[in-house]
């Protein structure tokens, strides 16, 4: 007698492979391998392939980056630093910088220009208002469409979330504002990185994560120019092109004169290249003339409010962009900082350590 051949699959092998394709989109759209297997009343014995070895990565098909209101001015050598650090190998790059100096406007211009190299998409999560795991896990989990589980701890929905982005092809995953949530989002950043290889991560933050295999890069201010110039000469500048473009925005038909140029510069070397800064004050065109925003500038905070009404609270004025930095020190870091005032044109690491006194059991002035 011969043996019995073991049973077979009565399902055609297209049935089997479209069903775990059905399964692998469940996964990418839950990050939850129960509700794919309820959604295709399969279970695999062993986890579904990944895009790497599948041949059926979800590709995606939305981007959530936001329209760019304004035009986008200069920037061209971040934007090309950007790229090679990605090109480099890079798959976590965090964008540095205070309050201000344009992280946001640089990562939505990064993901625009390279949208069409991310087939599994593109995805940017403003994350200013998250202060906890779970907050951040749930602005994530919105910008992706994915459900999270109701049940389970922080790892579980973080775990879902890399399984989400795994189950995709090339994605870049934009995370904006990071700097209230840092001691929980280095975890975050990196768990979703080792599950989900074929993710980029850029996101901007005004401290390190510390994360790792994160790449740190500082957003410089606008140059600005040095010394009398004219108007040629001075829409060189980055800084003073953005003044004159937003200045049009309420100035219908502003022009930059000669006159005018060396006024321009002073307001913008005044506010350090600060793009937020040079907005406010360019939006103060509409009634003042530069020499009379020049000469306000004794009471900066007075003049730079007035943002868009539909901008986000930290754009509005500077005042509420320094407020929210201000509130993120420890009580030890507001010391330093009140302390370090009384030096003028910046100061070393050496000269701080002789004038700042923090108190008995704070953290080194390094």
């Amino acid at each position: 007698m011969t043996k019995e051949s073991a049973p077979q699959s009565t399902k055609p092998p297209s049935a089997i492979s479209r069903a775990r394709e059905v399964f692998e989109q469940w996964l990418a759209r839950t990050g939850d391998y129960r509700v794919a297997a309820q959604r295709t009343g399969r279970r695999w014995k062993a986890e579904p392939r990944t895009p790497l070895d599948s041949g059926v990565a979800v590709v995606g098909s939305k981007t959530t980056v936001l329209g760019e209101p304004t035009r986008f001015i200069g920037r061209n050598g971040a934007l090309g630093a950007i790229h090679k650090l990605f090109a480099e190998g890079a798959r976590i790059v965090s964008l540095l910088g205070p309050a201000g100096i344009g992280k946001t406007r640089l990562v939505l211009r990064y993901a625009d220009l390279h949208a069409s190299s991310y087939p599994g998409g593109v995805f940017f999560c403003d994350v200013s208002t998250a202060t906890s795991a779970d907050a951040l896990c749930a602005a994530i989990a919105k910008t992706l469409s994915v459900q999270l589980s109701s049940r389970g701890s922080d790892e579980d929905r973080i775990a879902q979330l890399g399984h989400a982005l795994a189950s995709r092809t090339d994605s870049l995953l934009v995370l904006d504002n990071l700097e209230q949530v840092v001691s929980v989002a280095a975890p975050l950043v990196g768990a979703i990185a080792n599950a989900a290889p074929r993710t980029t991560l850029l996101q901007t933050s005004r401290v390190q994560l510390r994360t790792q295999g994160e790449v740190a890069w500082q957003v410089e201010a606008l140059g600005t120019p040095q010394g009398a110039v004219n108007a040629k000469a001075a829409l060189a500048s980055e800084a003073i092109e953005l003044f004159v473009d937003r200045a049009q925005l309420v100035r219908s038909g502003y022009v930059l004169t000669d006159a005018d140029a060396p006024i321009v510069a002073q307001i913008t070397q005044r506010l350090d290249g600060n793009a937020l800064a040079i907005e406010l004050a360019a939006a103060r065109m509409g009634i003042l003339t530069p020499a009379q925003i020049l000469a306000r500038l004794e009471k900066r905070f007075d003049l730079l409010v007035g943002g868009a009404r539909d901008a986000p609270t930290r754009q509005v004025s500077m005042r509420a962009a320094l407020d929210g930095s201000w509130d993120l020190l420890t009580e030890h870091e507001r010391t330093a900082l009140a302390q370090a005032s009384v030096f003028v044109g910046g100061f070393s690491l050496e000269a701080a350590e002789h004038v700042l006194s923090l108190g008995a059991g704070a953290a080194e002035v390094l």
